[in-house]
């Protein structure tokens, strides 16, 4: 095999000469990357670094290749576009994006060029442009199931839920069993739900099912049929069932683990101790796929503290009810194992703001009160002193459970801003302090607009304002504004 640093020597000094012609050079640099990363069937496969520096030394020799060929033949199609994609994946974006624009005008029948382009709109925040694009792509190839589901998504995006419903419904016709697209008409279905007519005789439920049965361990669909049974049919247990199924299908897949967990500690009134037991079960499975995963350590210390502090011991007296409450159980033991979970967690992370949010939450709630959090942040902000991330989070945490911590917060805010000004969950999370001051909204309305002009499809941005717009009594923007906010995150 040639595989990557070694193909240069094969190809310069076995023999083997150059090709001289652009469409042979191409050939020979779509070859060498994909033997860059190819592992023969049956063997192991390299460790990573490996497998990266293998891949890095292929991508050079490809670029060397295509520069030839483009030497030879400037405008040769192939070569512009394989050069422009592999520009993309090693991150030279404005090399790639001008190279893609070349791949149009060169081939202006052909619809790939343009949805690179629209891809690099995209990822830059600029999503009319990136629809515009997909648009245009579609014109070109209808006949491209990828195209057509993409462009579905940015009208979804874009606040055309109709002309999604019509792209959604163009791309099923093509390709019915496409479980990704299924999920995606049924989220589409389920956060707006007047589109349901048009849809008919389809369903969330129904889409969601059929997905499942292409694919049993399809985690978002397995997640949005779980979320419509327990939420809108209060069908608990059979939410539950569903990440059962999930976490047979893919049992190394930690966000089934994870839902399964979240649905299992889901419900009014009190949890069953079984159901806490189960859910403590798959989120210790969570820990073990993903060591230093935020949200079940989180999970794993919100059982301790309520085993602490809130669930009753369990006994078999009849007369129990008349007994006074109990203070709950502390099982001193297993706090150490979660505070060694997350102690490991911020060592392997020491510049993850999430960690140290957790690892401070966690001691917040099992110690005597905010002081052992705060302690946990002073830890973090003298380790990380010039890290926003680290700045936002500790001043989130004063903003939400210290009793007089609005001043610290947004001492901490213009801290973090004064070291990068465009940090947007910083922007917006300083907004939602002005904001519930209420005699601060034209601060609170101008950092919400900063974080959109930084980042339009800022799903936190768009609610919170939506939210300022409402209390001032603007109730058409605000819902305009709301209705975007949901076609990003439908959790909102």
């Amino acid at each position: 095999g040639v595989l990557g640093g070694e193909a240069k020597e094969w190809i310069t000094s076995r023999g083997v000469p150059v090709p001289d012609n652009p469409e042979a050079l191409a050939e020979m640099a779509d070859t060498v990357l994909h033997m860059a990363t190819y592992t023969p069937h049956g063997e192991e496969p390299e460790n990573p670094a490996r497998l990266q520096e293998r891949s890095k030394q292929g991508a050079s020799l490809a670029r060397e290749l295509l520069r030839r060929a483009l030497f030879l033949s400037p405008s040769h199609p192939p070569s512009v576009c394989l050069l422009a994609d592999l520009q993309y994946q090693t991150g030279a974006i404005q090399e790639a994006e001008a190279l893609f624009q070349k791949a149009a005008r060169l081939a202006p029948s052909e619809g790939g060029p343009l949805t690179a382009l629209a891809e690099i709109r995209e990822e830059a925040g600029e999503l009319k442009e990136a629809r515009n694009l997909y648009e245009r792509a579609h014109a070109l190839r209808p006949d491209r199931v990828d195209i057509t589901s993409n462009l579905a998504r940015l009208r979804r995006i874009t606040g055309d839920g109709k002309g999604a419903l019509q792209a959604y419904q163009e791309a099923l016709t093509q390709e019915p069993s496409q479980p990704d697209m299924l999920s995606n008409l049924a989220g589409l279905l389920q956060s707006e739900p007047h589109l349901l007519p048009d849809a008919a005789p389809l369903t969330p439920e129904v889409l969601l099912r059929r997905a499942l049965l292409i694919e049993p361990g399809h985690i978002y669909a397995s997640c949005n049929l779980a979320r419509l049974l327990r939420d809108e049919k209060g069908r608990v247990d059979h939410a539950a069932g569903v990440f059962d199924r999930a976490t047979k299908a893919a049992p190394l897949s930690a966000p089934a683990w994870l839902s399964k967990a979240a649905t299992l500690l889901s419900g009014e009134g009190e949890i069953e101790q079984e159901k806490v037991l189960e859910a403590e079960e798959a989120l210790e499975m969570v820990v073990l796929l993903e060591p230093g995963n935020m949200q079940a350590l989180v999970g794993l210390a919100q059982i301790e503290g309520q085993r602490r502090f809130g669930f009753a011991a369990e006994d078999e007296d009849e007369d129990t009810a008349e007994k006074p409450p109990q203070e709950g159980i502390r099982d001193v033991e297993r706090e150490e194992k979660l505070r060694g979970y997350f102690e490991e967690a911020v060592d392997l992370m020491p510049d993850n703001a999430e960690a140290w949010t957790a690892f401070a939450v966690f001691e917040a709630d099992l110690g005597e009160g905010v002081e052992k959090g705060e302690a946990v942040f002073e830890q973090a902000l003298s380790r990380n002193p010039s890290d926003p991330s680290v700045l936002r989070e500790a001043a989130l945490f004063q903003q939400q459970r210290a009793k007089d911590g609005v001043g610290a917060a947004e001492q901490l805010y213009r801290m973090a801003l004064a070291i990068d000004p465009d940090d947007v969950p910083t922007l917006v999370n300083f907004g939602v302090l002005e904001h519930v001051k209420r005699t601060r909204l034209e601060s609170a309305e101008g950092l919400y607009k900063r974080a959109l002009c930084l980042e339009p499809s800022s799903s936190g941005a768009l609610a919170n304002y939506a939210s300022l717009l409402h209390d001032r009594g603007d109730e058409n923007k605000a819902r305009d504004m709301m209705t975007r906010a949901r076609a990003l995150d439908p959790t909102i």
